[in-house]
């Protein structure tokens, strides 16, 4: 008998601003597998390699973030399938029930991500998906 690994993550997003706070209730997500990287992108890099392969078919829910601004390109440096200009002060989440679509329209196998600069950057991703 196969043995079935369940994963599951939450997201909830607190807005404050002139004392009061909103908060979105907490959504859950629940797959069988999960792909992630945390890694450094020295100040002054350009389209470092994250390698990292998932399909985008079946994402439940994904964050993308890092301490600096980032360029993160899909799969390619010269025709990426998306270009996500990642801000230090609002990183890209999403899940399977968000009124938007996935920012990821297809399979991912690398990232590749350029800091600009003079600061070392912390760049991590997750992503959790059903295979």
């Amino acid at each position: 008998m196969a043995v079935v690994n369940t994963f599951t993550d939450t997201i909830s997003i607190t807005y404050s601003g002139n004392g009061k706070a909103v908060t979105t209730p907490v959504g859950t997500y629940t797959g069988d597998a999960d792909a992630g990287a945390a890694v450094v992108i020295p100040a002054n890099t350009t389209n470092q390699d994250v390698a990292i392969v998932f399909p985008v078919a079946d994402i439940q829910s994904l964050v993308m973030a890092s301490d600096q601004n980032l360029t993160v390109k899909v799969n390619s440096t010269t025709t990426p399938t998306e270009t996500i200009l990642l801000k230090a002060t609002a990183g890209l989440v999403w899940g399977v029930d968000y009124a938007t679509d996935c920012p990821l329209g297809t399979n991912v196998t690398h990232f590749y991500v350029t800091n600009a600069g003079a600061t070392d950057a912390k760049f991590n991703f997750r992503v959790l998906y059903n295979t």
